[in-house]
């Protein structure tokens, strides 16, 4: 009786036997690669392996890859950050390099100005150029120096290629330019070469007209056009401009001679106020 309930718990256990061998057997084809040394079942070792190498290998394979990827695309980030870094410092410098280049210009112009007020003996205030106005017949310029700096009303104004204009309106820290390109403006002028007399006036913003010059009197292209300092306004000697074109017409009792002006007063940034009221 005894022997017959020990062969049934036998029985009993068989259920439990077959998923413990299973796993067993699986854990030791998991671990099998580490412990090729001191495995017990070397044939099945070598199957294990012959079907799962390829496996491993495109596995290994792919990690490589994918490592590789990874690495390349976090190389890329820093690379496109370190270029936009590079070039928000390029901006800054070309900036920075440009007001350089605008502070020597501007340096050489006062520099020239200030040779040029030396050299000539004039007592001058410099001014900056802080607006204009070109529209039509119109052609002003605003500067930053008025009544408080020692300007008045018909001031010449000038720069060292020649004449500007004169003062029109005067402000306590600003004044309005009537400029050599505004059809009001007019000059008691000469011809350099041969001294010819007449009046400039202000046709446009590149041209100048010399009115009331006798037909008998020698002009010629080129011919240097000066203030002839009759007026009260400008020194004698200043350069009012060039001889652009003479038409000489029998019906006209004078020539009329074009006159290329000496200033580009559209390009103008500073210049000097003739210090001293006007006689």
């Amino acid at each position: 009786m005894s022997k017959l309930k020990r062969r049934k718990r036998r029985l009993r256990l068989s259920p439990y036997f077959l998923p413990l061998f299973l796993s067993f057997f699986s854990l030791l084809i998991l671990f099998a690669p580490h412990v090729r040394k001191y495995t017990l079942f070397p044939i099945v070792d070598r199957g294990v392996l012959s079907l799962t190498s390829p496996l491993q290998t495109l596995s290994s394979g792919t990690i490589v890859l994918a490592q590789q990827w990874v690495s390349d695309y976090l190389l890329s980030i820093r690379d496109h950050r370190e270029m936009d870094r590079l070039e928000e410092e390029n901006k800054v410098l070309r900036s920075q390099l440009q007001r350089l280049r605008e502070i020597s210009l501007e340096n050489l112009r006062l520099r020239q100005i200030l040779s040029f007020q030396a050299d000539t003996g004039f007592s001058a205030i410099p001014a900056k150029v802080i607006g204009h106005g070109f529209s039509g017949k119109t052609a002003v310029l605003r500067i930053n120096k008025g009544e408080t700096d020692g300007v008045h009303v018909h001031s010449a104004v000038i720069t060292s290629e020649g004449v500007v204009g004169q003062v029109w309106a005067v402000q306590p820290h600003s004044s309005e330019v009537l400029t050599i390109a505004d059809q009001g403006f007019s000059a008691d002028a000469r011809i350099g070469r041969s001294r010819a007399w007449g009046i400039l006036e202000g046709v446009s913003r590149t041209l100048s007209s010399m009115n009331y010059v006798r037909k008998s009197e020698s002009i010629e292209m080129g011919d240097e056009v000066l203030t002839s300092g009759l007026d009260g306004i400008y020194p004698r000697g200043l350069l009012l401009g060039t001889v652009y074109e003479v038409q000489q017409d029998p019906n006209m009792i004078s020539p009329k001679i074009l006159v290329q002006p000496a200033v580009a007063v559209t390009k103008l940034e500073e210049v000097l106020v003739m210090a001293g009221a006007p006689r």
